[in-house]
């Protein structure tokens, strides 16, 4: 197994981070925006007029509780908004399949996805191997409005290995699965 490359070290505050990578230019950046008197920016702040303001960050993705995302209204994060995604959707499943698309855009804030965050819905689960699978009807909406719906099938061959799971199931899998390995939890649900 080769590990997984990790970008968030204080998982779900990648702001506290920035010194870990940045070190340097936020020494510059910290010395050359600031004034005697008047702290301008500091690292793990948002880069731009008011960013040290705790009203501003409140309104970041960096910053915000997921109970209030709803509330972003600031477009810029104190790190990046590319990070590495923790919990990509799965190779061959359609968009939104899953719940993973729901929180690609948390993920690239650095922000951790919790156990508590993600509800559990129903999705058509694939059909046995070799077996095509008709996916929902997807709206695609241009920006005059204009509706084009898209139909496919989908052949098993995409998906065959490794069974799929919603991102409520493998956010929520047994405690097994961590304390004997993923062997363990997988005999577990034959």
């Amino acid at each position: 197994m080769i590990p997984r490359p990790k970008d968030v070290f204080c998982y779900d505050d990648p702001a506290r981070d920035t010194d870990r990578f940045l070190k340097h230019a936020n020494e510059y950046a910290e010395h050359g925006l600031s004034t005697p008197g008047k702290e301008i920016w500091k690292p793990g702040c948002l880069i731009g007029p008011d960013g040290a303001d705790e009203d501003v960050k409140n309104l970041s993705k960096s910053y915000v509780p997921w109970e209030n995302r709803s509330e972003v209204t600031e477009s810029r994060s104190a790190t990046s908004s590319s990070h590495g995604l923790i919990h990509p959707r799965p190779r061959g499943v359609c968009v939104g399949w899953g719940g993973y698309d729901e929180f690609i855009d948390w993920q690239l804030h650095g922000r951790a996805v919790r156990r508590e965050m993600v509800e559990h819905r129903d999705y058509q689960i694939p059909p046995p191997e070799n077996t095509p699978m008709d996916l929902p009807p997807l709206e695609l909406v241009d920006e005059d409005g204009n509706v084009e719906v898209v139909t496919s099938t989908l052949g098993r061959k995409v998906l065959a290995g490794k069974p799929v799971q919603t991102l409520y199931d493998k956010i929520h899998r047994s405690k097994a699965h961590y304390k004997k390995g993923p062997k363990a939890s997988s005999n577990a649900q034959s």
